[in-house]
């Protein structure tokens, strides 16, 4: 019985050496079931440009020279697609494999890769240097890719020259900021070891370079990522109509609202072509002007902000630009609008009842919290990395009698040493040299009436920590260069990674600062301490992907209870959303876990591993059960006392 490999060689060869005057044009004509319609066309497009199947590997590759050339004018691509190519490598590695990028016209940039495998390679000249276009090499995955623009993979005897068909290559195209096509990030190994989840990794590894991209070109500007929300404009997994999940919807904007550039993605999406960049206004495509985004960002908030299109629908954005132009398009003297300090309280709609999940210690704590809430008593929330200190200081403000009231959010380790004077408390016009000539009103002044959330607050300078007790002491501040205080009412919430005690005990952190945030102490337990992670995971998945009921086999549950989680809730979080993208099935199972994750737990401890070894024993019963029934799927399935629908999905589980 042929296998896959042996019929599409042998298609190719019936079709395209049999009698070459006489070529088969129309894709429906042939066996459809053997290749892939844009397969089938690229073989065309191959023989129509003078290759043949059998032909020799082309040995053309740029000179020295050339070469120097090619590389100086892609540099930019170069370097920000370096750590990708590392990353990728590093989960691929072992497994006689290479990662390529190559540029728009197919000539290999770089490569990294097992060195067994780089040396078979470099005998068909699959190396830097090398001319990787369709039309030099015929159907591959970099030149195909580049000339569909889009990803692909090309599987074995799906190349075009027999010479390739040891290889299986799955390539995705790079964007510039425009929808152009920069080049192609690749990873080709040999066809016997082939991964179906290999292209998402490579889509994964793309939209980080093309994220870069906007972030090197336009850091001056508002930088948009937009997720779509309405019901009528979405899928399942939470993706655009016509877009995949891989495929993030990114917009430029300057800060006056004029679109500046748009990714792919983000041109199909709204219909926008290259014309419509410098010619149309946030306004034009959203029912509002940028300003209220603008406002959000400048609060430094992390959080999604709302936007409706001229249809109705509704999209969440986050949005960023540098710091220093943020500064100086601040208005003096401004509180920035109320909706977006209340975004986060009112849209983000985290209530404790999204934290309160049946974990005994969380109840207990979320108890005290209600009791001390309607008095003016500070809140010091201390726990580890991620355990979900900003989430119950959203809860707080959420549901208390300032709901409608400013939620200030200040992250005391991120911002600059020399700035956070004058960002924390303000100042009057020309206090110092640079100062804006009206002044700025800094963001404790901006949580009048509402809550400060200190994060972080143990990373705080010491000199900054006396002035910031005096304010909270005398419940008014003086921004700098002014001699006139202004009262202040405000809430405190703080919060810490670090043991504040043990700090004031270092001579860290002020003792006395320290006894005026603490009025109610919180320990938030670590993830691995939760009785929660049942219902804790199923509020992750309904909160990121409403529309879908993603399950976790039992496997899986197992992994998550015994796993100690030094990431707590978000290492969690990213795990599931990684699994939940890549799953098949709205089923997520070991092998749909990040590989960094399962070596975390395989390294912890044996009980971990044995749950991982079981799902592997399952793999090798139905292996060997396939092989004695000669794959008979009816005798298998008898045999083993499993349904053939179980057995089928079991097959795709372990790729037999």
């Amino acid at each position: 019985m042929m296998g896959h490999q042996e019929k599409v060689l042998a298609f190719k060869q019936s079709v395209f050496e049999a009698d070459p005057d006489t070529q088969i044009d129309d894709y429906n004509a042939v066996q459809t079931e053997i290749i892939s319609h844009d397969v089938y066309q690229s073989w065309q497009r191959s023989f129509d440009n003078g290759i043949y199947i059998n032909d020799f590997v082309d040995d053309s590759s740029l000179q020295p020279d050339q070469l120097n050339d090619v590389l100086e004018q892609n540099q930019t691509i170069i370097n920000l697609s370096s750590p990708e190519i590392n990353k990728l490598y590093q989960m691929i590695k072992g497994a006689g494999n290479m990662v390529l990028l190559a540029d728009k016209n197919g000539v290999i940039l770089d490569h990294l890769g097992d060195a067994g495998f780089v040396d078979r390679a470099s005998e068909i000249l699959l190396t830097k240097g090398a001319k990787w276009g369709e039309i030099d090499k015929g159907t591959n995955a970099i030149g195909t890719a580049i000339k569909q623009d889009k990803a692909i993979t090309i599987h074995g005897g799906e190349h075009y020259l027999n010479a390739h068909s040891f290889l299986t290559c799955a390539s995705v195209p790079i964007h510039d900021p425009y929808g152009g096509v920069l080049g192609v990030l690749d990873i080709t190994g040999d066809y016997r070891g082939g991964n179906p989840h290999t292209l998402a990794l490579i889509n994964m590894s793309v939209e980080h370079i093309e994220c870069e991209m906007f972030n090197h070109s336009f850091h001056k500007d508002v930088i948009v990522e937009l997720y779509c929300a309405s019901s009528n404009h979405i899928s399942a997994v939470n993706r655009f109509s016509g877009a995949k999940w891989y495929e993030k919807v990114i917009m430029v904007f300057s800060f006056s609202g004029l679109l500046i550039a748009a990714n792919k993605c983000a041109m199909n999406q709204f219909g926008l072509t290259r014309q419509s960049l410098n010619n149309k206004a946030f306004e034009d495509i959203f029912n509002q002007k940028i300003n209220g985004l603008i406002d959000h960002i400048i609060l430094s908030s992390t959080h999604a902000y709302p936007l409706k299109n001229h249809s109705g629908a509704v999209y969440y954005a986050k949005a960023k630009s540098s710091y220093a132009r943020l500064r100086s398009f601040t208005k003096p003297n401004e509180t920035p609008s109320v909706l977006a300090i209340n975004q986060i309280g009112r849209d983000e709609c985290i209530t404790f009842d999204h934290v309160d999940l049946g974990d005994a210690q969380m109840a207990r704590n979320i108890n005290k919290i209600k009791k001390i809430m309607p008095h003016d008593i500070p809140i010091l929330l201390q726990g580890e990395t991620g355990a979900g200190k900003g989430w119950i200081a959203r809860a707080i403000h959420h549901e208390s009698e300032r709901a409608n009231k400013p939620f200030i959010a200040v992250n005391c380790a991120s911002m600059p040493r020399e700035l956070i004077e004058s960002e924390l408390f303000g100042y009057v016009g020309g206090a110092f040299t640079g100062a804006k000539s009206a002044g700025y009103k800094g963001k404790i002044l901006a949580a009048d009436k509402g809550y400060l959330f200190l994060d972080e607050i143990g990373d705080m300078p010491l000199d900054m920590q006396s002035r910031l007790l005096r304010v909270l002491e005398d419940k008014q501040i003086c921004p700098i260069g002014s001699v006139q205080n202004i009262a202040l009412d405000i809430n405190i919430i703080s919060a810490s990674n670090i043991d504040l005690k043990q700090a004031v005990e270092d001579g860290t952190f002020r003792r006395d600062l320290y006894y005026r945030l603490n009025g109610l102490a919180i320990k938030l337990p670590n993830l691995s301490e939760r009785e929660d992670i049942e219902p804790l995971v199923a509020a992750i998945l309904q909160r990121e992907f409403p529309q879908m009921d993603i399950q976790l086999n039992a496997a899986v549950w197992n992994l998550f209870k015994a796993h100690c989680w030094p990431g707590n809730i978000r290492q969690m979080h990213h795990v599931l959303k990684v699994a939940t993208l890549i799953c098949d099935d709205d089923l997520i199972e070991l092998k749909d876990l990040p590989d960094d994750f399962l070596a975390e737990a395989i390294n912890e401890d044996e009980e971990i591993t044995n749950i991982i070894s079981l799902e592997d024993s399952e793999k090798t019963v139905i292996a060997n059960m396939l092989n004695a029934c000669d794959h008979n799927i009816s005798k298998t399935a008898k045999k083993l006392g499993i349904s053939r629908n179980t057995l089928y999905s079991k097959m795709r589980q372990y790729s037999l």
